[in-house]
């Protein structure tokens, strides 16, 4: 690894962190090795050269207005807090819907937390996926998404300061439904149970009708940088994000540390 690091003198060498070794306790250590040996090869001080994860945040490219249609901001709770939030202040939560997320997976102390504590409290969870996993294994009801190909939707990455226009390719197959389209007719459902929710009026139109997902996707794009559904359907990709001056680590041999080496 230390020669394939070293052997293109002139080229940038940029690694990514976080994704693989990222996931696991005390990982900050391989970081730090990672780190130390871009130095000690002489990785760093070339554009495009970096050890370690290049974020953006592609939230910005979608407006606020389509989280919170009505102009009024929804409580949140943080993920890692529901647990002290059930233990400590009895928090009202008795059922979960699980949608584009995996926490038997992803979250730290499976286990001490979910398997043992939040989820014995639920009096029931839902989750949407593509496929079976841990999380669909404790749930009590599946609900199956349309996959990657099945929808049409704005895609963005943390990676790169663009935003993608994603096609349908092929119908959903069988009973699998776009998420979208799921929580819909979930909300259908409370609205006769609950009448005073009235969630259902942010999926239609004036005239009652269902909007389609392109309806949805015009109303939730940032209007930055003439980034507009008319254009993205016409370029199928579009920057985001400004462009500003290139950022080299450690430029002319300076570090941000206190000795500054």
């Amino acid at each position: 690894l230390t020669e394939q690091f070293a052997a293109p003198k002139n080229k940038p060498v940029s690694v990514y962190v976080s994704y693989g070794s990222g996931q696991y306790y005390n990982s900050h250590h391989t970081s730090h090795a990672l780190c130390t040996l871009g130095a000690i090869t002489g990785t760093y001080q070339k554009p495009g050269a970096c050890v370690g994860s290049y974020f953006i945040d592609g939230n910005f490219a979608v407006a606020d207005r389509f989280a919170r249609p009505a102009g009024v901001a929804v409580p949140s709770l943080p993920i890692l807090y529901v647990r002290d939030a059930l233990e400590k202040d009895n928090h009202p939560m008795r059922g979960l819907i699980i949608a584009n997320g995996n926490p038997l997976n992803v979250y730290t102390n499976q286990k001490k937390d979910w398997i043992d504590y939040i989820f014995p409290k639920m009096e029931i969870i839902v989750t949407l996926d593509m496929e079976r996993t841990d999380t669909t294994d404790y749930s009590d009801y599946v609900l199956p998404a349309a996959g990657w190909y099945e929808v049409n939707d704005i895609v963005t990455g943390r990676k790169h300061p663009f935003v993608m226009l994603q096609e349908q390719a092929v119908k959903p197959e069988g009973q699998s439904k776009p998420d979208l389209e799921i929580i819909r007719l979930i909300v259908d459902e409370l609205d006769k149970h609950l009448p005073d929710l009235k969630g259902g009026q942010y999926f239609r139109k004036p005239d009652g009708s269902v909007k389609a997902d392109w309806d949805h996707m015009g109303e939730a794009i940032n209007p930055v940088m003439d980034l507009s559904l008319e254009n993205l359907k016409k370029e199928k990709t579009m920057r985001y994000i400004p462009r500003h001056k290139e950022l080299i680590f450690a430029e002319n041999g300076y570090y941000s540390t206190a000795s500054g080496r």
